[in-house]
């Protein structure tokens, strides 16, 4: 771990982090812009670096190139170097409440764990549902014409192997079937405080 990762953690005890994870098309992203706007503060997510990087290679963002970075940025940095590029933005963001999208590694948690003021949320779906939302939305050069197998090949991947172990340990959970009327009215009634 690097020394700079505990630095800034110690720096941060006193914000509101809000850590969101679920498995891919689940409502992740609605999730954390819904909380971002209701509570009046930024939203990181893991995938924003990694797009980044991707546009400035003009590379497509695609599953497999987003896969392939991380992976590759993991092996030579470490496998916290995705969370502590974060927390660099969030010690130098003066908002006291930020929410923190696609935590799918131990070591994107570790780190909070003794941090009084970390709530992590689960989102749950069922795949069939996820699979179409993905398709829909076509938020990767891929997404739209992916077949359900695929779908599910991606969900094995390296990148996304571990997030049911996460989702495991988060203490809310929310389950996401339905409308986004009832995603908000379950998001509507969590009531996140400062310690």
């Amino acid at each position: 771990m690097y020394t700079i990762q505990g630095d800034l953690i110690m720096e941060i005890t006193d914000k509101l982090i809000i850590g969101i994870t679920g498995l891919i098309g689940s409502g992740k992203s609605q999730v954390a812009d819904y909380l971002a706007k209701k509570l009046d503060c930024p939203r990181y997510a893991f995938s924003d670096t990694l797009r980044h990087f991707l546009d400035e290679l003009n590379l497509p963002q695609n599953r497999p190139n987003l896969d392939t970075l991380s992976l590759s940025l993991r092996t030579t940095f470490g496998d916290d170097i995705l969370i502590t590029a974060l927390l660099k933005k969030i010690y130098n963001n003066p908002n006291q409440i930020i929410i923190l999208e696609g935590i799918r590694r131990h070591p994107d948690i570790d780190s909070f764990q003794n941090h009084r003021n970390f709530h992590l949320l689960a989102v749950d779906c069922d795949e069939r549902t996820r699979w179409q939302r993905l398709r829909k939305r076509g938020q990767n050069s891929d997404d739209a014409s992916k077949s359900f197998r695929a779908f599910l090949a991606d969900q094995k991947s390296e990148a996304n192997s571990h997030i049911k172990e996460v989702m495991a340990k988060a203490k809310i959970k929310i389950v996401n079937n339905s409308s986004l009327d009832a995603l908000y009215s379950q998001l509507d009634q969590l009531n996140f405080s400062v310690h």
